[in-house]
C-alpha cells in the first residue's frame, strides 16, 4: 500500500508495471472460482492456492528493490539530524 501510495501522489518513478501486475494476478487467482485444483479437495484445493499466491508475491517482492532503495534513501533525507 505504501509504494501504491507513493506512486499515485507521482513520488515514485518509474512505475513499477510488473510489480501491480503480478498483485493483481495474485489477487484475481484468488477470488477466481476456478483454479488448478477445485476448494472442495479441502487440504489439497486450498494448498495449491496457498502454493501459487505465495509464489507469485514472491516474484512481486524480487520486483521492489528499486522502491526500497528509494524508500531508504528518502527517509534518510526527511530525518533532521539529531542535535548531539
Amino acid at each position: 500500500m505504501p509504494m501504491t501510495r507513493d506512486v499515485i501522489r507521482g513520488d515514485f518513478r518509474p512505475v513499477p508495471w510488473r510489480a501491480f501486475g503480478l498483485m493483481a494476478l495474485a489477487l484475481g487467482y484468488l477470488i477466481m472460482p476456478f483454479d488448478l485444483i477445485p476448494d472442495f479437495l479441502v487440504l489439497v484445493g486450498v494448498l495449491d492456492d496457498v502454493m501459487i499466491v505465495g509464489w507469485l508475491l514472491n516474484r512481486v517482492d524480487g520486483q521492489l528493490e528499486a522502491y526500497r532503495l528509494w524508500k531508504q534513501n528518502k527517509d534518510k533525507q526527511d530525518t533532521p539530524p539529531s542535535a548531539a
